[in-house]
């Protein structure tokens, strides 16, 4: 009878032994994502997925997704901050000392998980204001009743081949807008097509005209504006 509750006792003991070694928090991770950090183009979507995330039970997990962290400036959201699989847009560029720090939580029915956090850096390339480089007027000479045509040289960063790649090879569509700013005294003169990249007037009577553009890209970003 000694004999074998001695053997009962050492078994319990290996099984509390091995219990000790395993941990009962559930362990946050994501998918895809090296947990050191990311880097991408400012206005860039980031799935962020967190079904690689363990119980050591075997059981449910609860998920909650919250920034610690977020540069200056930045108004971004996680979408659905307690669902497994979620999203967020960075809206601002980061510096050296101001990134994106997503911290995920996993629990179970009984633990919270270690947080685990990613850190976001995102680049210029998607914040680029565009820029107007110069405005071109043809004929240089006007003359009345003549048209005049209106050309500019506009620059964005973000469709440059340094930014093309982190943007995906997705460009920035520019919108124009072209005003008569000033006219000669008595002139009726008008803009044709003032949205269009190519606008043009009819002078009317003698005079300086001035013409000034301003170009604002896809994500709203307007240049300062030019004048001729």
């Amino acid at each position: 009878m000694r004999y074998s509750l001695r053997r009962t006792g050492i078994a319990l003991a290996l099984a509390l032994a091995a219990c000790a070694k395993q941990s009962p928090l559930p362990k946050a991770s994501f998918v895809g994502i090296d947990q050191g950090g990311l880097t991408i183009a400012t206005g860039q979507q980031i799935i962020l997925d967190a079904t690689s995330s363990t119980d050591p039970s075997g059981g449910p997990l609860s998920f909650e997704w919250t920034f610690s962290k977020l540069p200056a400036g930045s108004r971004a959201k996680i979408e659905s901050p307690h669902n497994a699989k979620t999203r967020f847009t960075a809206d601002v560029p980061t510096t050296v000392t101001e990134k994106y720090v997503v911290s995920l939580v996993v629990r179970n029915q009984y633990y919270p998980s270690v947080p685990a956090l990613l850190t976001i850096e995102a680049l210029d390339c998607g914040a680029n204001v565009p820029q107007v480089n110069s405005i071109t007027a043809a004929p240089t000479s006007i003359n009345i009743s003549t048209p005049v045509l209106l050309t500019a040289a506009v620059d964005d960063k973000d469709n440059g081949a340094e930014c093309q790649a982190s943007l995906k090879n997705v460009k920035q569509a520019e919108k124009y807008f072209w005003q008569l700013t000033a006219l000669p005294a008595g002139s009726k003169a008008r803009l044709r097509d003032p949205a269009a990249v190519l606008a043009s007037f009819l002078p009317d009577v003698p005079g300086t005209y001035t013409a000034t553009l301003t170009v604002t890209d896809s994500t709203g970003r307007r240049s300062d504006p030019s004048t001729r």
